[in-house]
């Protein structure tokens, strides 16, 4: 399968990618026998390189035009082919990287591990490779790297609301990701960085768009490249939270399973699966550079003098076509937020507790992810299964059956360093000694 072929496909791509030396020289290592050029491609060889890449993002167009009509995966040989000799003909010319980071994108639409599992998660349902490969593409759609038109909350929603009395198998989904998505994406994103290095990068598709969008033209930067770069990350934090977890959940007619998977000892649902912290960790270092480039992007962004009618995202005071300043500025601060708190403590004042005042709370997220919870069943206060009902019930709910509800750890993992009791807890956030009496929402009843 694909994922097997992965790290020969990855090894062929990365001899494409360029560092830069300390000295700020372009130096570029090929793999299997090629020489290196210390005065770097010739005129002739950048011009030749431009050519081919035009020539595949011409192609790449065509196919996304034609995608709605394919039924199975589009042959990229071409393509691929065409932007491999450009970044060995130029190593600087930054639209090989990305055109071979968009190929890869849409090489995991031929994965008959991660196809079938999506595939299964939409109640068994052949998948369409084309609606994939389609948005994989940066073509008049801002809706960029979704999985088959379908972010992974979108494909759990559809399923649940396709059937909600039935729960999907998520475990062959995992698997499919660790296996074969975050790799790729590993690999999607040397190459956007590499063509991050030439930042004055850009490149204009003619006819790509309807006349009466920005003139049928289209045209992709260095700004749309950091951008792309901030979005796969984004993506790959996600999914690393997503694998890290057992979040499979038993039929609810199948009680002797529910009993199994929710109990609060030794259930599996919501443990950390033998790979999680290492993922969450992962998704955390996701998260922050994904805000650092974000930032680079606004940067890039303000700073570009050329005409903006065609560019892919760019400033728009409207804001019809484009951000708005005020919508940067916005999305700046809230970077500079969320970055702080996936670092460390930080205070946020808000009215927990309803009273109409505003509280003082210490939260410090870091802790999810650099000593992630091993199971969140146990954050909860007691609960057992009642045979009888056939229900899981808070302890205390039974007069025969009585224990006080309290939380074992009121600071939740060090969420809240500052509530070390379970009374500072409950008077912070206005938590009565029962909430809501009864059954949880699973079970036979």
């Amino acid at each position: 399968m694909f994922h097997q072929m992965l790290p020969a496909v990855r090894r062929r791509y990365l001899r494409s990618v360029t560092a830069l030396a300390a000295a700020g020289l372009l130096t570029v290592a090929f793999i299997g026998g090629c020489e290196e050029n210390p005065t770097g491609p010739t005129a002739e060889d950048i011009a030749a390189a431009q050519e081919l890449v035009d020539e595949g993002f011409v192609l790449l167009a065509g196919i996304a035009a034609g995608i709605d009509t394919m039924s199975q995966p589009p042959d990229l040989t071409t393509v691929e082919t065409k932007f491999e000799q450009a970044a060995r003909l130029d190593p600087n010319n930054a639209g090989a990287h990305v055109g071979l980071a968009l190929v890869e994108m849409m090489l995991l639409s031929s994965d008959a591990e991660f196809m079938a599992a999506i595939g299964e998660l939409l109640g068994g349902e052949p998948p369409l490779a084309r609606g994939l490969a389609a948005r994989l593409l940066p073509v008049g759609s801002p809706s960029l790297f979704t999985l088959g038109g379908w972010s992974p909350p979108a494909l759990l929603a559809r399923t649940l609301v396709a059937d909600p009395q039935v729960p999907p198998d998520l475990e062959p989904l995992q698997t499919a990701i660790e296996n074969t998505v975050l790799p790729l994406l590993d690999t999607v994103l040397s190459l956007l960085e590499a063509a991050e290095q030439n930042t004055e990068w850009s490149l204009t598709l003619s006819g790509v768009l309807p006349d009466t969008v920005q003139g049928g033209n289209l045209e992709i930067d260095a700004t749309d490249v950091i951008l792309l770069d901030a979005i796969v990350r984004g993506m790959k934090a996600g999914l690393h939270i997503f694998v890290a977890y057992n979040v499979n959940s038993p039929d609810p007619a199948d009680t002797t399973a529910v009993k199994a998977a929710f109990n609060q000892t030794d259930g599996t649902w919501l443990v950390l699966r033998a790979t999680g912290a290492a993922n969450m960790g992962h998704a955390q270092a996701s998260m922050l550079t994904m805000m650092s480039r974000m930032a680079a992007m606004q940067i890039a962004m303000a700073a570009e003098t050329d005409d903006q009618s065609d560019d892919l995202f760019k400033i728009d005071p409207t804001g019809e076509s484009g951000f708005t300043q005020a919508q940067l500025d916005s999305l700046g601060m809230i970077l500079t937020q969320a970055s702080l708190a996936l670092s460390g403590p930080q205070v946020i004042s808000q009215d927990f507790d309803g009273d109409g005042l505003a509280e003082n709370l210490t939260v410090d997220l870091s802790t999810f992810f650099t000593s992630p919870v091993a199971d969140f069943k146990q954050l909860l206060p007691p609960y057992y299964w009642h045979s009888g009902m056939q229900s899981f019930f808070w302890n205390g709910y039974l007069e025969n059956d009585f224990t006080p509800f309290v939380f074992p750890d009121p600071t939740m993992n060090g969420v809240f360093p500052g509530l070390t009791t379970d009374a500072a807890f409950k008077a912070f956030f206005g938590v009565s000694a029962f909430p809501s009496p009864g059954p949880f929402a699973i079970g036979g009843r």
